[in-house]
């Protein structure tokens, strides 16, 4: 039995999209080795491009300086941060927070 030929029109199609295909592959590939590498972790002091340089601008000398006071031990809070090596993972992260609230609706927050 003679095998049946393909038409020009259709080895174009399979030939285009058999390097599509290819393309597609190799790009992802590259995209997820650099995405999923491991990253270095961050040392505590380390500078980090543009994250330290925000942080270090300085206040206007007038501007209201406020206290804080830690009440960790008073309040019955028993938390210790602990380091971690730094991934693309959100809790290490964040790092620990912050929240703010009007508790007793006085207006500020306490």
């Amino acid at each position: 039995m003679a095998r049946a030929r393909w038409s020009p029109r259709r080895r174009k199609v399979v030939g285009y999209t058999a390097l599509c295909l290819v393309v597609l592959g190799v790009s992802s590939g590259i995209i997820f080795v650099r995405e999923f590498q491991p990253a270095r972790p961050v040392v505590p002091g380390d500078h980090v491009e543009g994250l330290t340089d925000a942080l270090a601008r300085s206040l206007p000398s007038d501007a209201p300086r406020t206290p804080f006071l830690d009440v960790t031990a008073a309040s019955g809070v028993d938390f210790e941060h602990f380091g971690a090596a730094r991934s693309r993972v959100l809790p290490e992260d964040v790092g620990s927070g912050c929240a703010l609230e009007d508790l007793d609706g006085d207006g500020d927050l306490d």
